[in-house]
C-alpha cells in the first residue's frame, strides 16, 4: 500500500529532564508499509532498544516503524516511552497501558458541569464524533517513597491544554463520602510533587497556559508529559504536610478549615471514580493550579 511522500522532519521534546530528538526519514520518495526507518537520540546518544507498540530495532541500530500508522504521532509516542524508561530504569513498573476514555457527554465540575461534547466543539477545532480516535497511554512506575507518571495522548483536540488530576476522595460501604483535598472543596488535586504546592496555589490567583501536570497538544492532537512525584500513587497518600510555607489564612483556600495533612489516594476499593484523570480546558486553555477550574473529562485510570 503506497502512502503520500514523506520528507525528512524532526521533533524534539524534554522528558524526565532528558532531551529527546526524533528524526523521520524515508529511503525513497514513497513510504510503503514496511519502509519507515527513523531514529531517536536521547541526550545526544543514539538508543537501540526493542520497544513495544510499533517500534523495533533494525540492523543499523536505529529505531524504526514496523506497522502502518500515522508515523509522526506513533513514533513520537514510542520515543517518549523510550525516554521515560531510560530516565527511571531502576524504578519498578506498575502499569504500562491505555487509559479509559470517558464518554463525551459526561459532565464534570461545578454545576451544571462541562463535557467534551458540549464545550470542546468551539473555535477552529471541532469534531463530529468528539475525537473518537483519541487515545491516551499511561506508564506508571513507583517505589516505596516516589513514583513517576508518563501520559501520552494521540489524536486529541489540537492546540488544547490537558492536565492530570489525582483522586483523594472515596466512599464507605454505606455511601458516605470521605477524604478529598484538605485545602480546597474538591475531591482531587493536581498531579504534582509536594514541592510545587506553593506554586500551584499562586497559579490559582493568576491562571496561565503552562502546566507542570499537563501539556498542550500540537496541531495533530499529540501531547505528552512526565511527572516525577515524591510519593507512591498505588497504596500511597498525598503528602500535604510537606507544604513549605503553608498559611491556613490564605484566602485562596476554599475549605473552611484548610489543613496541610496527608490524605490517602483512593482507588477502586474506595469507591473512587478514578485514580488519575486526564482533562482538557477547552474553554480558556488556562491552568488553575491546585484546582481544575473549568474542564472536561477525557480519560480515566482507576487503580485496583
Amino acid at each position: 500500500m503506497k502512502m503520500r511522500p514523506l520528507s525528512i522532519s524532526e521533533r524534539q521534546f524534554r522528558v524526565g529532564g532528558q532531551s529527546v530528538h526524533i528524526e523521520f526519514t524515508a529511503k525513497s520518495g514513497d513510504v510503503t508499509q514496511n519502509e519507515r526507518p527513523s531514529m531517536v537520540r536521547i541526550d545526544g546518544e543514539l538508543r537501540s532498544a526493542s520497544q513495544k507498540r510499533d517500534i523495533e530495532t533494525n540492523p543499523n541500530g536505529e529505531l524504526s516503524m514496523s506497522r502502518q500508522f500515522k508515523i509522526t504521532r506513533a513514533f513520537a509516542a514510542a520515543a517518549i516511552s523510550v525516554a521515560a524508561t531510560s530516565a527511571s530504569a531502576a524504578m519498578p513498573g506498575l502499569y504500562d497501558g491505555a487509559l479509559v476514555r470517558v464518554p463525551a457527554d459526561v459532565t464534570v465540575g461545578a454545576a451544571p458541569g462541562r463535557s467534551v461534547a458540549a464545550h470542546c466543539q468551539v473555535g477552529d477545532h471541532r469534531s463530529p464524533d468528539n475525537w473518537a480516535q483519541a487515545a491516551a497511554h499511561l506508564i506508571l512506575k513507583q517505589d516505596a517513597t516516589s513514583s513517576e507518571v508518563t501520559v501520552t495522548m494521540t489524536d486529541g483536540r489540537p492546540d488544547t491544554l490537558y492536565t492530570i488530576w489525582l483522586m483523594l476522595a472515596g466512599k464507605t460501604a454505606d455511601g458516605e463520602s470521605y477524604g478529598g483535598n484538605p485545602l480546597m472543596k474538591s475531591g482531587a488535586t493536581a498531579l504534582l510533587p509536594s514541592s510545587q504546592l506553593a506554586e500551584a496555589v499562586s497559579i490559582m490567583k493568576s491562571p496561565n497556559s503552562e502546566a507542570a501536570n499537563g501539556f498542550v497538544t500540537d496541531a495533530t492532537g499529540f501531547g505528552t508529559v512526565t511527572v516525577k512525584l515524591d510519593f507512591p500513587i498505588v497504596g500511597g497518600a498525598y503528602p500535604f504536610q510537606r507544604f513549605e510555607g503553608f498559611d491556613a489564612t490564605d484566602p485562596a483556600y476554599t475549605r473552611d478549615a484548610p489543613r496541610a495533612v496527608p490524605v490517602a489516594i483512593t482507588d477502586k476499593s474506595a469507591g473512587a471514580p478514578f485514580t488519575l484523570r486526564l482533562a482538557s480546558h477547552c474553554g480558556d486553555n488556562l491552568h488553575n493550579g491546585l484546582v481544575a477550574g473549568p474542564h472536561e473529562a477525557w480519560f480515566n485510570w482507576l487503580a485496583d
